[in-house]
């Protein structure tokens, strides 16, 4: 597996994306998109988010299946892609978490 990234966004990439907010306290750091949200159901199905409370850090370990792969070249301009990815198995443990110790399991 690749080591992880930060994916969180500097002051001159927020600044560029939104100069009249850079100091804003509760603007979002990380870009768009990043952010995943479950519900009941998932919940139930994710003992580690049972205990969660609002700051805790968790770790997620995810199998995703890429759905779309779009390249858009303008020109004057570099190309750019995106790559849309459908996560389809998802496990989840407390930042310091044993459970990832033994790998990424597949129970249903």
């Amino acid at each position: 597996m690749s080591d992880m990234v930060d994916l969180k966004l500097s002051k001159a990439e927020l600044k560029k994306k939104s100069p009249d907010s850079i100091d804003e306290p509760d603007r979002p750091r990380f870009p768009y998109g990043f952010d995943l949200t479950f519900h009941k159901r998932e919940v139930e199905m994710l003992p580690a988010l049972k205990a969660a409370s609002a700051g805790d850090e968790i770790m997620i370990m995810a199998k995703a299946k890429v759905t779309g792969v779009h390249t858009n070249e303008r020109e004057g301009s570099k190309a750019t892609k995106r790559v849309e990815v459908q996560i389809q198995k998802i496990a989840v443990a407390a930042e310091s978490g044993k459970e990832f110790a033994a790998g990424f399991t597949t129970k249903q």
